[in-house]
């Protein structure tokens, strides 16, 4: 949320070579509670789409993390939610999964062993509904690998 004058903001968090979707809303706070406190007419071509301009190598991408998400299934996810990740270290990891809100509905620690390791997540035990999700994965040095869902 940005409350603020400036017509630009700096969105820090993004990977390289992917492409996002953003949208711009306005806030009414002085509004009666029959009118809608969010507006998005103001913004020209909303949503909006581009793509992140650096390109970045596997190599890269062990250097910086010691895991990498290898995939999520299935797509669009129903009752269990299934993430492989390759890991380069054992540790004690995370996972938190946060609704298009940004609200965190689920988060579980686990200790990550050397290489595949398969998380299976039930989705329909967790209260984890029909939407968009978006998921983060934290190892015990804190950095972090982020992936989106969608629950059917």
């Amino acid at each position: 949320i940005y409350n603020g004058t400036s017509n630009s903001i700096f969105v820090q968090g993004l990977y390289p070579n992917r492409t996002y979707r953003y949208r711009v809303y306005k806030y009414n706070m002085n509004c009666s509670p029959e009118t809608i406190k969010y507006t998005m007419t103001e913004a020209t071509n909303n949503p909006n789409e581009f793509t992140t301009l650096l390109k970045s190598t596997e190599q890269d991408n062990e250097i910086k993390h010691n895991f990498a998400i290898i995939s999520l299934s299935p797509v669009p996810a129903n009752d269990v939610l299934k993430i492989e990740v390759m890991y380069n270290a054992t540790g004690n990891s995370s996972i938190e999964i946060f609704n298009e809100i940004g609200e965190k509905v689920y988060v579980k620690e686990y200790f990550s062993k050397l290489g595949k390791n398969i998380l299976e997540i039930n989705l329909r035990e967790n209260n984890i509904i029909r939407g968009s999700y978006y998921l983060k994965i934290i190892d015990s040095e804190f950095k972090m690998q982020e992936s989106s869902f969608v629950v059917k």
